[in-house]
């Protein structure tokens, strides 16, 4: 079953460099769509999350919330290996000092990708998980690999890449049991 995932911002189209059109010419931007509830379950869905409210809250220096645009500009001319179908469905904004209420509605949103069959990518700050109810049984066909294939539990897991003013952009796993880890670098040479 198809399901809206509910954003502030609608994704605007991706553009950047083009060197040609054969495959081994593909980049980010041509290969990331707009998300649309009608598409067909497994692909990985980019969510933004614009808030400054929590940089605020620590006393850190502001500009998170410009993190998800910067991510989806630094992406969108970078080279891809090989063909990915990948959705952006917009950004989840903060207004004001509504953190929770943010993190709930980003919640919702990676809840509704999840239930689409969608592997969702959470792009931007993020102080705190957002809340997401989820089963092993809504695990999506493009996550991570069950351990054993004979298992019935599956952890849900999210990717979320955050903005730390003023290092580059970081790239982390978080589960809802486990600490954030850093994402091994791979290379594709």
């Amino acid at each position: 079953m198809a399901h809206q995932i509910a954003v502030d911002i609608e994704p605007k189209p991706w553009t950047g460099r083009s060197d040609g059109t054969s495959a081994e010419h593909l980049r980010w931007h041509h290969a990331v769509q707009p998300y649309s509830a009608e598409t067909a379950p497994g692909d990985c869905v980019l969510i933004g999350f614009s808030s400054d409210e929590g940089v605020r809250r620590n006393k850190g220096r502001r500009g998170a919330a410009d993190g998800p645009d910067a991510l989806r500009a630094g992406l969108a001319s970078m080279a891809l290996a090989e063909p990915l179908q990948i959705q952006d469905a917009g950004t989840v904004a903060v207004s004001g000092e509504e953190l929770e209420a943010g993190q709930a509605a980003l919640g919702n949103a990676v809840n509704a990708a999840l239930d689409s069959g969608h592997f969702p990518v959470v792009l931007g700050e993020d102080t705190k998980s957002p809340t997401v109810h989820t089963s092993a049984s809504r695990a999506p066909s493009c996550g991570p690999p069950e351990p054993n294939s004979e298992s019935s539990t599956w952890t849900r897991t999210s990717i979320y890449v955050a903005i730390r003013s003023p290092a580059p952009a970081r790239p982390f796993v978080r589960s809802p049991r486990t600490k954030p880890r850093p994402v091994p670098r791979i290379s594709t040479a």
